[in-house]
């Protein structure tokens, strides 16, 4: 990674406009929110590609849209986009954030999403992220939420398999600071003071790595963790560019 604040570019997005700094799929109506169970995708890319591809999970694998539009667009690929908010893409049942109810509508998404992915649509390859910290429904401990998350996971990337879709898991990305925008703004000579340790930016356990470990199914694994932290740091600038618009969430 290149250091925080590194060049004479502007910064882009400014602090100011980081937190509407969204992937397209927001504004074309495909991310699907806590309360909707109805498929919404996007479909990107020419009709007679002749490779299809899927992404799916929740805004953490929203926010690979974009890149993945545009190696979609180089590759003459067809992307399907289906992302809900707080809703990974496995067959436990999470826990809704910030309320403690068990998340019906995301289950319910999902199993939908998979008879989609298995049926008709059948794409090449099906890419997947979402956020380390979900939290599984009833789960005794935080240890035990990883595991069956995995395992949930695990099933439904077995089930894409037999169908004869490949699977890319993307590991979570690293968290950040609250207000990090905030944080740059004021530290506007050295954004690296906004930074944060590699062990506090990433989860003990990414419950897709451990997935990726246990599945039967051909699974492979993107790590860009080093495009974000230099050492011990992980970076909230990197070049030129602001690379969060708030605590967990990359801008576009």
């Amino acid at each position: 990674s290149e250091p925080a604040g590194s060049g004479d570019a502007q910064l882009y997005p400014s602090p100011v406009a980081a937190g509407e700094d969204l992937p397209d799929v927001y504004e074309d109506g495909c991310q699907v929110s806590q309360k909707g169970t109805r498929l919404a995708p996007c479909v990107y890319g020419p009709d007679g590609a002749d490779t299809t591809v899927a992404l799916v999970g929740d805004s953490h694998a929203a926010h690979w849209a974009p890149a993945l539009r545009e190696i979609a667009q180089e590759r003459d690929w067809r992307l399907h986009t289906f992302t809900k908010s707080s809703c990974g893409f496995t067959e436990a049942k999470l826990e809704l954030p910030g309320d403690g109810r068990p998340y019906d509508e995301c289950e319910r998404y999902n199993g939908a999403v998979l008879d989609e992915l298995t049926g008709d649509l059948r794409p090449d390859l099906v890419f997947t992220s979402s956020s380390s910290l979900a939290t599984k429904d009833g789960a005794a401990s935080q240890e035990r939420d990883r595991i069956e998350i995995a395992a949930g996971m695990a099933r439904m990337w077995e089930s894409l398999d037999e169908a004869g879709s490949g699977v890319v898991a993307i590991r979570d990305t690293p968290t950040t600071r609250t207000r990090l925008p905030e944080c740059v703004s004021l530290h506007a000579e050295d954004p690296s003071e906004c930074g944060r340790s590699r062990g506090a930016a990433f989860a003990e356990q990414d419950p897709q790595l451990i997935a990726a470990r246990e599945t039967s199914a051909d699974v492979g694994v993107v790590d860009l963790s080093e495009e974000f932290c230099t050492g011990d740091t992980c970076l909230p600038v990197i070049g030129n560019v602001l690379v969060y618009r708030d605590s967990h969430h990359l801008t576009a």
